[in-house]
């Protein structure tokens, strides 16, 4: 005896184990579908924006005392004045970072000639 009719009755024995061989169809009406529950809320406006201010607050590489930010519907405009490009473009950095930001909005202007009157 050869390893064909081995290699015969090892196909017919993956054949008969496969799903759909030798087993009826299953009726439509009786196919179940696992139930999808969505939990997920949207975060408040207001924590939003407080995660934000503490994050800017909290990073050593930004100036953002003259940064207000604002939430609206998961929209974060930034607001205020910068001298230095840097800080503009980590101000905006860290406030998409943050979870629950759908959007954000650049509304700072940037004040690149700073003059100085003694």
């Amino acid at each position: 005896m050869g390893s064909l009719p081995a290699m015969a009755l090892g196909a017919a024995g993956l054949l008969a184990g496969a799903p759909g061989w030798g087993q009826l169809p299953v009726p439509h009406s009786e196919v179940r579908t696992p139930e999808v529950v969505v939990s997920a809320t949207r975060q408040n406006d207001a924590v939003v924006t407080a995660k934000v201010v503490q994050t800017m607050h909290d990073d050593p590489y930004l100036f953002a005392d003259h940064i207000t930010v604002v939430t609206e519907g998961g929209v974060v405009r930034l607001q205020g004045v910068v001298t230095d490009v840097t800080d503009l473009y980590r101000a905006m950095y860290l406030a998409r970072r943050i979870a629950g930001t759908r959007r954000v909005r650049n509304e700072i202007e940037l004040i690149t000639d700073v003059e100085c009157h003694d």
